[in-house]
């Protein structure tokens, strides 16, 4: 809470209908619960339990679903009414993706809101993903037999869940690919978990993925890169947002 209220009803607000609605609530202590038993109903499902970690209740989803595709929704997000149409459409049209992820915005106002825009999709290279994670889990839309061949997301870690899916996806031979389109709204704030949380094994953990990269996706025994970029996220977060900010100019993710 508060954010949970706009993130469900985006979720339920979407153009495409066929659609699976499952919440979990991984041990929340705020009112978002209470919340969710009000709007639960043969549409929404919650499943509500103890705090078992990020990992595990994204698990708990995949396998509650029944569908082909999975699409993430985190809670604190809001997607636009067509995301889902548009999203799943593509795929279908191109049997060979795994994953789809597409833009998120800064703003609600440069979300793209309606269904009839252009869309582009193109394959994410490997090289890609050792600069940064250029996939927007929330919004992603995942093949579920895809997730479930590489064992769905790694339960044992405590960050990075998305970025540590991706690598092992791409090491199986599996496709990502992303659209341009600014189809979720990504709220920053304050309270978010990679910043609640300690920043230094944050960074040490996406250096080693950068490493596995590197390794076992590019062929290259060193680069330079993963430890400037570990240098960089040493830099004070107002510092760091300042030039997102600028860089991007209220673009996309």
């Amino acid at each position: 809470m508060p954010f949970i209220v706009e993130a469900v009803e985006s979720a339920r607000g979407q153009t495409r209908k066929d659609i699976e609605h499952c919440v979990v609530n991984d041990g929340s202590t705020d009112r978002t619960l209470e919340f969710l038993k009000q709007r639960e109903n043969r549409e929404l499902e919650v499943i509500d339990t103890d705090p078992v970690g990020r990992g595990r209740a994204l698990n708990m989803g995949v396998r509650h679903s029944q569908a082909e595709w999975l699409a993430i929704l985190d809670a604190d997000d809001v997607a636009a009414p067509c995301w889902l149409a548009s999203m799943v459409k593509t795929m279908e049209s191109h049997p060979e993706i795994a994953v789809l992820s597409c833009s998120g915005m800064l703003s609600k106002e440069e979300m793209d809101v309606g269904n009839n825009e252009e869309i582009r999709p193109y394959r994410l290279t490997h090289s890609a993903f050792l600069y940064r994670n250029p996939v927007h889990h929330s919004g992603t839309i995942i093949r579920k037999q895809s997730l479930l061949e590489v064992g769905g997301y790694d339960e044992t870690r405590d960050c990075l869940f998305d970025y540590d899916l991706w690598i092992r996806l791409l090491k199986n031979g599996k496709q990502i690919w992303r659209v341009d389109n600014g189809y979720i709204f990504k709220r920053i704030h304050a309270g978010q978990h990679f910043e609640r949380n300690n920043r230094l094994h944050y960074l040490l953990e996406a250096y080693k993925i950068r490493r596995v990269v590197c390794v076992a996706l590019l062929g290259k025994k060193f680069s330079p890169i993963p430890v400037a970029l570990f240098l960089y996220g040493l830099l004070p977060r107002w510092l760091r947002m300042g030039m997102y900010r600028r860089r991007k100019q209220g673009g996309a993710i």
